[in-house]
């Protein structure tokens, strides 16, 4: 697993932040059949206030769907934890959804 966090490409964050998404990746690896892992939103972007979470997309290779919210460090932590076919389906439906409007 200290190969894989090795590998990850991190943003510059307060320390605050940091040891929550370096925890938050080592959870997922430990836990999941990882194929990607992405962080986004107002964290990540440097625009969080005191309502801000870190979100977390996890790609993995079993056919099953978690979502969970932890706190890690003070900081909220929502994990979508998703295989390849569910995102593409979401990415379908989205598509789907905005060919209507």
């Amino acid at each position: 697993m200290n190969e894989l966090l090795a590998q990850c490409k991190w943003p510059k964050l307060s320390e605050k932040y940091d040891i929550a998404l370096r925890s938050v990746v080592a959870y997922v690896l430990e836990n999941y059949a990882v194929s990607g892992i992405i962080a986004a939103g107002s964290v990540i972007r440097g625009s969080a206030d005191q309502a801000s979470d870190l979100d977390i997309y996890v790609v993995q290779k079993e056919p099953f769907r978690q979502r969970l919210q932890r706190k890690i460090n003070e900081v909220p932590v929502e994990l979508f934890i998703n295989p390849p076919l569910a995102i593409k389906g979401y990415f379908e439906s989205e598509q789907a959804a905005r060919i209507v409007r």
